[in-house]
């Protein structure tokens, strides 16, 4: 097996599995994003749940002081008694409000892991093909290799060391040479 090939080989290899770790890294990632939600979710159920009793029980104690004075059915006592029920009521809206918003700050961040990961992943295969076009010795390796599989026809013959590397100088009849002149 050749270095060109080896290179190859240990490549791919290499890029499947990071691609199957940050895919296990993702999943783990948005396991871990649920498992917060539903914490969160429990949290807000116990708060409500809170905020709902402390309501009943401060409408409760207003209602039997009014009795208890003789005044339960003047409009001070009832403007103090609905006044707690709209509080509560405007509790109650706030924290609907505020996890609705955690909900949606939670779905954006499972987006920007997800496109991060996927960042990640491509930038690896970038990064592979970088290494492999600016390595000379892989230049010449890939024209050796493409010799071998055309035989009938002269590979591209790699840039000489005053080139940039990856530049190929394309010759002969080679199916995938560049024509010499370019076309108007």
């Amino acid at each position: 097996m050749g270095v060109f090939t080896a290179a190859v080989a240990i490549a791919a290899v290499a890029t499947g599995g990071s691609l199957y770790y940050q895919n296990k890294a993702a999943r783990e990632q948005k396991r871990m994003n649920q498992a917060q939600r539903r914490q969160a979710d429990l949290q807000a159920a116990k708060q409500r749940r809170d905020t709902i009793r402390s309501n009943r029980l401060a409408h409760s104690q207003a209602v039997l002081n009014a009795n208890a004075q003789g005044v339960s059915r003047s409009s001070g006592a009832m403007g103090g008694q609905d006044s707690i029920l709209s509080q509560g009521t405007s509790n109650l809206s706030f924290m609907d409000t505020m996890n609705r918003l955690s909900d949606q700050a939670s779905a954006a961040y499972g987006r920007a892991i997800k496109y991060g990961n996927q960042a990640s992943i491509w930038g690896g295969i970038g990064n592979m093909a970088m290494t492999f076009a600016s390595s000379p010795g892989m230049v010449a390796s890939a024209d050796k290799f493409l010799g071998k599989m055309f035989p009938g026809n002269k590979p591209p013959v790699s840039a000489g060391a005053n080139r940039a590397p990856g530049n190929i100088i394309y010759k002969g009849t080679n199916p995938y040479s560049r024509p010499s002149t370019p076309h108007s």
